[in-house]
């Protein structure tokens, strides 16, 4: 377990606990059915995160990318039938489906989508799991996120410039066929199809 991972696992277990509370409250009534839905699809999306941050083999990665992806897709359909159940109290399960059809037919083509080479062709890692972000052996910090390479130590004006921002776009590389993303929080690049 890593400084990365905690976050997850404690959202995880919030969003959990939180799925669990809302549910028991009233499990007949249908917004706290979707609610329940709508926590276990994010508690999923958090899982993929988790499991996908702590291995060190690519493919392993790339197809917990995937999952997350489609998690995510899931995630926000459930929220619109959330939004419908709240809004539209007097309708049953099947007037809530009927009218949120294009949803749910847009979410299973998203999530067919996301388990294709087309949308993911694969991961590389850029730094071994659990290992901290690069260090300037200068200053025992990072040039650019504090401006001042020679002290270690930022001056007022320095604390509030765009250089972090920059640097983190510029890392950023675009070729002509593909796009590399670097997700700095779980410290992959991927590569997508453009």
């Amino acid at each position: 377990m890593n400084g990365e991972t905690v976050p997850i696992l404690g959202a995880i277990l919030v969003q959990s606990a939180l799925c669990l509370i809302v549910f028991v409250a009233n499990p007949r009534h249908k917004t706290n059915q979707i609610f329940l839905f709508v926590s276990l699809a994010a508690v999923v999306w958090l899982a993929c995160l988790y499991l996908g941050s702590t291995t060190a083999n690519s493919l392993v990665v790339a197809r917990y990318m995937r999952q997350a992806s489609a998690a995510g897709v899931l995630v926000l359909a459930l929220f619109n039938l959330l939004r419908l159940s709240i809004r539209e109290r007097n309708k049953d399960w099947r007037g809530l489906l009927r009218q949120s059809r294009v949803w749910i037919i847009l979410t299973i083509g998203m999530i067919i989508l996301c388990q294709t080479t087309f949308f993911v062709q694969g991961a590389q890692i850029v730094r071994p799991v659990g290992m901290a972000a690069p260090v300037s052996a200068v200053s025992g910090r990072d040039p650019a996120a504090t401006g001042s390479a020679r002290t270690g130590r930022s001056r007022p004006m320095e604390r509030a410039s765009p250089r972090p921002i920059l640097s983190a776009i510029a890392r950023l590389r675009v070729s002509r066929s593909t796009t590399e993303r670097k997700v700095s929080s779980v410290g992959l690049a991927a590569t997508v199809t453009a």
